[in-house]
């Protein structure tokens, strides 16, 4: 099987606020025993995928046993950072197209890291199976057997596909970006996850003279 090519940014700020942004992750990690963790954005291209997968890819280059679940199946492949062949996924498993999970985890050029695609399908009505007990069940056991598990999402002001997984999701970030994201946008997502208060970890200041702020 074939890697998946997930691209790491090289910008040095950029890299330093990653690791301090995951430092906080491990803090969920350690004293919370968390491990599945939610990016969507306030508004499309806000950056919420290029935080969600350089997260992971530094969580595994820290030596953990990582995931990341490509579930904005709105966004084409080539928007996302990642060379992706057509290769089973998330929207195939939710539809019972595939039953093993192994047949839709599928290795990356990251030593430690594993990535489950969005799948070939993507129309509305295998998005709204996102939700069913397939799903569920699938979040559960890659939990058990990764330290940690990034979903990256799209946005939430625009889709629910972000508030069909936060039920089952440990902390969910937000992401906006300067000059771009608005205020009005911000009071929006707070408020479409406002009964998930317990898991909001806060929100990712993306584009912030070239770095990021939490």
């Amino acid at each position: 099987m074939k890697d998946i090519e997930l691209y790491q940014l090289h910008n040095s700020e950029f890299s330093d606020a990653i690791e301090r942004f995951c430092v906080q992750l491990h803090h969920f990690h350690e004293a919370k025993g968390a491990k599945a963790f939610l990016f969507t954005g306030v508004d499309t291209n806000v950056g919420n995928t290029t935080v969600a997968i350089n997260s992971a890819i530094f969580l595994a280059k820290s030596g953990n046993k990582v995931l990341f679940v490509d579930s904005d199946i709105r966004k084409s492949p080539e928007n996302k950072h990642l060379t992706c062949p057509e290769e089973a996924g998330l929207t195939d498993y939710s539809t019972g197209n595939y039953n093993n999970l192994d047949e839709i985890i599928h290795p990356t050029n990251i030593r430690g890291l594993e990535i489950i695609t969005s799948g070939m399908s993507s129309n509305a009505t295998n998005i709204m199976k996102l939700g069913r007990e397939s799903m569920k069940a699938l979040i559960k056991k890659v939990k058990r057997e990764y330290d940690y598990v990034v979903f990256d999402t799209a946005s939430i002001n625009i889709f629910s596909d972000a508030l069909l997984l936060i039920p089952e999701m440990d902390y969910f970030m937000l992401v906006s970006s300067q000059n771009h994201s608005t205020k009005r946008q911000m009071f929006e997502a707070r408020m479409h996850v406002n009964e998930y208060e317990e898991k909001y970890a806060g929100v990712v200041f993306n584009n912030v003279t070239k770095s990021l702020h939490f």
